[in-house]
């Protein structure tokens, strides 16, 4: 089936926060974008109603900093009128080694490099997927929304799209589509979606979240983007 294009149609956007942050960190090498903005770009004149962001979060005992970080982002994403879900990640102990620390292979071009690997805990994230899946059906089924948006490229949620169109098809059948950043000479096509949006640079580039969160952002900046974002958020209703 092809998009949804009735201007009165609702929107309810739900974004994957890691898988879109790793897709713009691959392509554009900055990960972070505030979803509010996404979700304006996604409706494309249709009516958005809410937006639903899921995200892991570090445990404070193990990475503060990370935590730190992470809640100061999630405060100012609530602040827009996003719905933010968490997860504690989980962690277990791996032998690796920090990326962050590898020299830029551009530069080194025929070089050998030697890495030296180090046992480390590495985060996971558990249960988004799930989460993301329940809510896309518990809202349709509830009438919220005639389209759901959903901002992964994790096949794992195709199943979600599925299920939302059998549990609504008596009532109401509500449209699912998929979104995902996408800069490959052709389109990438997600099962059972309805539709898939390929999102490019511009996407991106308009809704980049350029704060730094290693510290408290200023209020008076705060302040000034949440106000920029009134009038999107003005027809929330989930």
């Amino acid at each position: 089936m092809a998009r949804n294009r009735n201007p009165n149609a609702r929107v309810l956007v739900f974004i994957d926060g890691q898988n879109a942050y790793k897709a713009c960190e691959r392509f554009y090498r900055h990960g972070p974008c505030h979803p509010i903005l996404l979700a304006d770009r996604l409706a494309q004149g249709r009516k958005l109603v809410g937006t639903r962001y899921y995200s892991g979060v570090h445990d404070p005992t193990i990475d503060p900093d990370g935590r730190s970080r992470t809640d100061r982002r999630h405060n100012l994403i609530r602040r827009t009128g996003v719905t933010v879900v968490e997860r504690q990640l989980r962690y277990r102990m791996e032998w690796g080694f920090d990326p962050k620390a590898l020299p830029d292979p551009r530069n080194n071009v025929g070089q050998t490099l030697q890495v030296g690997v180090r046992p480390y805990q590495r985060a996971r994230e558990k249960g988004i997927d799930l989460a993301i899946g329940l809510d896309v059906v518990d809202l349709a089924l509830n009438g919220h929304m005639d389209v759901a948006v959903i901002v992964s490229s994790d096949n794992d949620l195709c199943e979600a799209a599925r299920s939302t169109h059998n549990a609504t098809s008596a009532r109401g059948r509500v449209s699912v589509e998929a979104a995902l950043f996408n800069e490959h000479r052709g389109p990438i096509l997600l099962q059972h979606y309805d539709y898939t949006h390929q999102l490019r640079y511009p996407d991106f580039d308009a809704a980049r979240d350029s704060f730094n969160y290693k510290n408290p952002v200023p209020k008076a900046m705060e302040d000034l983007f949440v106000s920029s974002c009134a009038n999107l958020r003005a027809s929330f209703t989930v």
